[in-house]
């Protein structure tokens, strides 16, 4: 008896030893288990937070080209835009230029015309004015002449 005995408390003894190293090992076990998961979710979220930085650093250079590209459109619509209306200014005052030297030539014509037609008239007035002058003075001169003769003649002595 005293040998059930013994092999007994020595059976529940290696149970006690069995069980408490199983729970210690259940421990360990699930300790590096949640170590391991715990490592698992920072290696996830830095991986998910290096795709988030590469997608918006990806985003960011597609937006700053886009931003460039229609900056360079932009500018090149303001600078045909620019050309198209200093072209079409410069045509313009071309034009009116030009308008401006026509009207002119005509005016100019026009004056010209008109002064060699005063000069015309100023002197066929001249030239009517020193026939009637002159015809007046030749009508005097005889008049004055006549009179001479006849003052002489009545005057006369006989």
């Amino acid at each position: 008896m005293e040998n059930q005995f013994d092999v007994r408390s020595r059976l529940m003894e290696n149970q006690f030893d069995v069980h408490s190293r199983l729970m210690e090992n259940q421990f360990d076990v699930r300790s590096r288990l949640m170590e391991n998961q715990l490592m698992e979710n920072q290696f996830d979220v830095r991986s998910r937070l290096m795709e988030n930085q590469f997608d918006v650093r990806s985003r960011l250079m597609e937006n700053q080209f886009n931003v460039r590209s229609r900056l360079m459109e932009n500018q090149f619509d303001v600078r045909s835009r620019l050309m198209e209306n200093q072209f079409d200014v410069r045509s313009r005052l071309m034009e009116n230029q030009f308008d401006v030297r026509s009207r002119l030539m005509e005016n100019h014509f026009y004056v010209h015309s008109r002064l060699t037609e005063n000069q015309f008239d100023v002197r066929s007035i001249l030239m009517e004015n020193q026939f009637d002058v002159s015809s007046r003075l030749m009508e005097n001169q005889f008049d004055v002449r006549s009179r001479l003769m006849q003052n002489r003649l009545m005057f006369a002595p006989d």
